[in-house]
């Protein structure tokens, strides 16, 4: 019996999925199809045969002619690079894929999170404004100069309640859609209270100590070098093809000698009369992505240079909270009123709504710094590079790049 209890237990989804545990459940595709290498040194053959007949003599001539197109050893060599070329751009596009999906699901998790501290946190602080407004009801009924913060308190009850409910959307919304990824239907229940995550120094120190500058194979412009190549050497080609004649017929139309004439011939091309349309379209081409190449460079670095300023302006806004005078005041004097007696409960309100502010406060500003550091992780494309591992995890060791 107990232990079919333990099992009930255990199963419901009241019990929270870990960063790393929610991680390993995205499902991932680890392979990718390896495409048809149909590189050969022949590029076509064509192949003749037929008969002919004299119907006064009664001759049959048989004639035989095949015809061979061959790639030189350089465009061989082109080609198979191209076919390289293609696999890892196949490649490299499934861990863009994977990087955009990882990171989707990272901010999602944050999201929620760091949002369920927050609507705990705000379902706190409605408590203690309502209190305040009890408490303010009863003194202004012996005092009037209460009115004004009784107004302050409605206010900022309506307030807070307005943000409740906004923030309750947003999470049963970003709930619908990590169901969606993870495909598993999960509740707030299922996010952890408590989630290891890398501390705000080991943070900022790695943001601080990324280079931001980074080299990158860039197959688009590889594949487009390539292909002028190819189309160049196509075009300058000599010999077009080989062709090889067998023809066996009478010799002389009395007899019945046969005779076997075998024919080569091989076709000479002239360059300079070829048109070449096709070659300056590839050479369009690759200027075009030589200059795309040139733009993304330093359109990638303008942008790790603007996500690291926003996550070390995110972690500088927390430190400052964390390390402010007035949230130790206000849990120094809390602290030392609710040991003593007959103090106005007013004071332990406005001290206690002043706390739990600054709560929700680090709460959103934790998020946002989490968030903007997923963010850098995914442009620098590590969230493919360790699919399978929680990358903000305190534990994490490995080097990111």
């Amino acid at each position: 019996m107990y232990k079919g209890l333990l099992l009930i237990i255990f199963t419901l989804p009241c019990f929270g999925m870990s960063l790393q545990e929610i991680v390993n459940s995205f499902d991932i595709v680890d392979t990718v199809p390896r495409l048809e290498n149909s590189v050969s040194y022949i590029d076509n053959v064509a192949l003749r045969g037929g008969q002919t007949q004299d119907q006064s003599s009664g001759d049959i001539d048989s004639e035989v002619e095949v015809r061979l197109s061959l790639k030189g050893l350089k465009e061989q060599e082109q080609l198979e690079q191209l076919y390289n070329n293609q696999q890892k751009r196949l490649e490299a596009d499934r861990l863009t894929s994977l990087n955009k999906e990882l990171g989707l699901v990272y901010r999602l998790f944050l999201k929620l999170y760091f949002g369920k501290t927050e609507v705990e946190k705000l379902k706190k602080l409605k408590v203690i404004f309502q209190d305040e407004i009890k408490v303010l009801n009863v003194y202004i009924k012996k005092d009037n100069a209460y009115i004004s913060d009784l107004i302050s308190a409605e206010k900022k009850s309506h307030e807070v309640e307005k943000q409740l409910t906004l923030k309750q959307k947003e999470l049963s919304r970003q709930l619908e859609l990590l169901s969606a990824l993870l495909e598993k239907k999960l509740s707030l229940n299922n996010i952890p209270q408590r989630e290891k995550l890398l501390s705000l120094k080991n943070l900022v120190k790695t943001i601080r100590e990324e280079k931001t500058e980074i080299i990158r194979e860039n197959l688009e412009l590889e594949r487009a070098k390539l292909e002028y190549e190819i189309e160049v050497g196509d075009n300058s080609k000599l010999f077009d093809f080989i062709q090889f004649d067998v023809d066996r017929r009478n010799a002389f139309s009395d007899t019945n000698d046969l005779e076997t004439r075998v024919g080569f011939t091989i076709a000479v091309n002239l360059p300079f009369l070829r048109e070449k349309s096709k070659v300056n379209e590839k050479f369009i081409n690759k200027l075009k992505a030589e200059y795309t190449a040139r733009y993304e460079q330093k359109a990638t670095v303008a942008t790790l240079d603007q996500i690291k300023t926003s996550v070390l302006s995110n972690a500088q806004s927390l430190e400052k909270l964390l390390e402010s005078s007035y949230l130790a005041t206000a849990k120094k004097y809390l602290k030392t009123y609710q040991r003593s007696k007959g103090v106005d409960p007013l004071k332990l309100l406005t001290l206690n709504h002043t706390i739990v502010e600054g709560e929700v406060e680090q709460a959103q500003l934790t998020s946002q710094l989490y968030i903007s550091y997923i963010s850098y992780l995914e442009e620098r494309g590590v969230l493919a590079k360790y699919p399978k591992k929680n990358v903000i995890a305190s534990n994490f060791r490995e080097v990111l790049l």
